[in-house]
């Protein structure tokens, strides 16, 4: 249906079209393509949940279709009607053509139908939906000219219907960071804008920016929501309404008193479908509010409020009843709930304290075991696959942790799911996210006593706080938190364990400089990874080694031990190691001056690297092939590898990397005779190492060393330690526009 819609008796005058009273946004491919299909097929049944446009999309298919190709187009509004005998007579009434008492509806509007085509519209069908299926298929049959457009949350379910699913509106994402001209080129945005009475969202300023990107975002570009809220843009400010959108409910609920009475509110929307569902979907359609996110059929059945044999059935039909979404991806299905909606079920449940508890826990539990049965799989063959499969319930997986370390309270469980999940946080790029999760499940350990968490459960999640730590660049919680694992896993006697606690005493080394310390630590590392029969720590270990030699300068030996990993890890079957190794011996080919080696070396290991979306990864192969590039003479498409790998190292918060990308930008700038540019990027990368505590590798002390040169200065003063430079991303960004524009003028 569409909020625009005036509420009419069945078929309005005579059965026609009715004029809309608002301009149509942005739906210009979705009426082309519903008239092609209304062209070709006698049954298309516009589907979707209430207010995403269908009754709206209807009336533009009709004014668009052409003047010949229908003798008579006949609108028929069923919303009003609520006695599914009075349908019939609707529909002869619309046509002109008088229905006596039971008579069959086919054979009175077969003869006036058979010397002409016609359209009928039959709208609002979803309260209806037997008698209309009915009375469709039997005009369908019964008139060979006659076709039908219907628009119902439910499809009609006949013969030879064909369904399409009316979309939403585009809008951006809630995590997507919009300039006013990119959020003015949404249609959701389009379409508030036009209802708020907005002139300009371009010249909007960046705080209403930011809080029309959350408001769009979050009503998922439903039309309907996207109206009611423009209703109280009059009121209330753009981040006044983003804030509010927690209570959508309360927030959408002044619509038109003139407008159908499912659409003067976005509860009575919501209300109207759901009164329409029988008890077992709406006992089922309460627990599915416990998913923030899509979810599968495995997960469903976890949960336990229906039996497991009638989930199937029960999604399928709140899926045809548009209360529920189904994703087809390459190697699963996924359904998920509108927001909206959920938060409306999310309610219903509320109101039950046992089941909504019973839910919530047994989410948590599903989710729990499964982060647990596809860590190890996170190492080996299977990586892209597994990493997709947890990329798809990573909201789950937020949720579960949310319910595990807050009001479920459940300190093993809590340790349990954050130890597993910190690998897919590292290569997921969710660094603090998962640093998050892990202080406060190892916080709700520490608080419940030693004897809540069993010891090795314990260890792993400190295990994963330390890498997660060292990623960050924060290395003194690293080393505190290895150090501490280093002991659990001692007492504990479990060799792998330790490896991989020297592991992460290693990279803290390493990227402070300490080369000999960090070469140690990793042949410890291998010998007892290779105690424990670990063929993937092994070839880890032996990955590191190579890249701690070409940092500190040591290539031949870098050489030798990342031809070594290399091998290693091609049987173990590792993508993302296998790239790394690449892009060392990428780095040994470049110091060396191969550079045509390096390249090669540089473009499968981000080829590798994108296949599993690894995204510090690609900043490091773009990395290396942009100083590749400078060093070729590329500066144009150095200068672009070089901005993605900078801007994937400050969302990362990889700063350690980020000065070194930093370093060869201004190296670049002195091949661009930019001096003031140039000065600027050193500093900035010097206030980075400092605020860090860790210096340039040895690796790349001499192009700095030449950089300085060239600017005619030694090293300047440093940021104290422990402070990060303001501003940093926006100052890159702006130096790097600038760089970008100079090659380009220079080409």
């Amino acid at each position: 249906g569409d909020p625009d819609a005036p509420v009419r008796p069945a078929g309005g005058p005579a059965g026609r079209v009715p004029a809309p009273v608002t301009r149509l946004i942005d739906r210009e491919m979705e009426t082309k393509a519903v008239v092609d299909l209304v062209d070709r097929h006698r049954l298309v049944t516009l589907s979707g949940f209430g207010g995403c446009g269908k009754t709206r999309l209807a009336i533009a298919v009709s004014d668009a279709l052409p003047e010949r190709r229908f003798g008579r187009i006949v609108f028929v509004d069923l919303t009003a009607i609520t006695d599914s005998t009075t349908v019939a007579s609707s529909i002869a009434a619309a046509f002109g053509v008088p229905l006596h008492t039971h008579q069959p509806l086919a054979d009175v509007m077969a003869p006036h139908l058979a010397r002409e085509t016609a359209l009928l519209v039959l709208d609002n069908c979803e309260h209806l939906v037997v008698e209309c299926a009915t009375l469709v298929e039997a005009l369908l049959t019964a008139c060979p000219a006659l076709h039908v457009l219907a628009t119902s949350r439910e499809a009609l379910g006949t013969v030879g219907e064909l369904v399409y699913a009316v979309p939403p509106l585009p809008v951006p994402s809630a995590d997507e960071v919009c300039d006013a001209q990119d959020l003015a080129a949404y249609a959701g945005v389009k379409l508030f804008a036009e209802r708020a009475n907005i002139s300009d969202v371009a010249a909007l300023p960046a705080a209403d920016v930011r809080g029309l990107t959350t408001l769009c975002a979050g009503l998922e570009g439903l039309p309907l929501s996207l109206e009611l809220a423009a209703a109280r843009a009059r009121v209330l400010s753009l981040p006044q309404l983003a804030e509010l959108l927690s209570d959508r409910f309360r927030l959408l609920s002044a619509g038109s008193r003139t407008g159908r009475p499912q659409h003067r509110s976005l509860r009575a929307c919501v209300e109207w479908s759901h009164d329409l569902i029988g008890p077992d979907e709406q006992a089922l359609f309460r627990a599915l509010s416990v998913f923030p996110g899509t979810f599968d059929l495995p997960a469903v059945t976890a949960l336990g409020a229906v039996p497991p044999a009638a989930v199937l059935d029960l999604i399928h039909r709140l899926a045809t009843k548009s209360l529920i979404a189904v994703e087809h991806r390459a190697r699963s299905t996924r359904y998920r709930m509108l927001d909206t909606i959920r938060q409306y079920a999310a309610e219903l449940l509320a109101a039950d304290r046992t089941a909504r508890t019973t839910y919530h826990r047994r989410h948590a539990e599903y989710y729990r075991r499964l982060a647990v049965e596809l860590d190890a799989a996170l190492r080996g063959p299977r990586l892209d696959r597994v990493l997709d499969r947890l990329t798809a319930d990573h909201d789950n997986m937020r949720a579960a942790m949310s319910w595990l370390t807050g009001e479920g309270a459940d300190p093993a469980g809590a340790v349990r799911l954050a130890g597993a999940l910190w690998q897919f946080c590292y290569l997921g790029g969710h660094y603090q996210e998962g640093r998050g999760w892990l202080t406060a499940a190892l916080d709700l350990a520490d608080a419940a006593g030693p004897a809540a968490v069993p010891v090795p459960v314990h260890a792993g999640a400190v295990d994963g706080a330390a890498a997660l730590a060292a990623y960050e660049c924060d290395y003194a919680a690293a080393t505190a938190l290895a150090e501490h694992g280093l002991t659990l896993y001692t007492r504990l006697g479990d060799r792998r364990g330790m490896a991989r606690a020297l592991t992460r005493l290693g990279s803290v080394s390493r990227e402070r400089g300490e080369y000999e310390r960090a070469l140690e630590r990793h042949r410890g590392a291998m010998a007892l990874f290779e105690e424990a029969g670990d063929d993937w720590g092994a070839g880890h270990s032996l990955q590191l080694l190579g890249f701690a030699c070409w940092l500190s300068g040591d290539v031949a030996a870098a050489h030798d031990w990342s031809t070594r990993a290399l091998s290693a890890l091609t049987a173990v079957g590792d993508k993302e190691r296998i790239a790394w190794t690449l892009v060392d011996l990428g780095a040994v080919a470049c110091y060396q001056g191969d550079h045509g080696l390096a390249f090669t070396h540089g473009e499968v290991a981000l080829r590798l690297f994108r296949e599993v979306n690894f995204k510090e990864g690609i900043a490091w192969a773009e990395n290396l092939l942009g100083l590749v590039d400078v060093h070729t003479g590329e500066l144009s498409r150095a200068l672009d590898r070089l901005a993605t790998s900078a801007a994937l190292h400050t969302r990362l918060g990889d700063h350690w990397r980020l000065a070194s990308v930093t370093e060869v930008l201004a190296y670049a700038a002195t091949l661009l005779d930019s001096p003031a540019i140039c000065a600027d990027l050193l500093r900035l990368a010097e206030s980075i190492r400092a605020a860090i505590g860790a210096p340039v590798p040895a690796c790349e002390r001499p192009l700095v060393e030449r950089t300085r040169r060239w600017l005619g200065a030694g090293p300047r003063h440093a940021a104290p330690p422990g402070t990060a430079p303001p501003g940093t991303a926006v100052r890159l960004d702006d130096h790097i526009t600038a760089l970008q524009a100079r090659a380009a003028a220079t080409a």
